[in-house]
């Protein structure tokens, strides 16, 4: 997704799942940086995916380097159903 949109992901870091009573919550931290349209493309294309995202954090801000260059750091999380408990 991101090199079709413009950007560069600067971290990609799963984390462990948490199970709970009747879900698993499945989360990621996410980084990348890029020309404005392309992060804001990024962040759009996110909303389009056919499960429900929860963003747990988020962060964008504007790289020194160069003022046209965004950096958005997400912290991303998925709920499924958990299959040990099917009440």
């Amino acid at each position: 997704v991101c090199k079709s949109r413009e950007a560069t992901t600067t971290r990609f870091e799963p984390h462990p799942p948490v199970a709970y009573h009747s879900l698993d919550k499945s989360s990621l931290s996410l980084s990348f940086q890029g020309p404005f349209p392309a992060v804001q493309g990024l962040l759009h294309d996110l909303e389009l995916f056919p499960m429900r995202i929860w963003v747990d954090n988020v962060k964008l801000s504007g790289l020194q380097q160069s003022g046209e260059t965004v950096k958005c750091e997400l912290r991303l999380a998925v709920f499924i159903d958990n299959p040990e408990n099917t009440d």
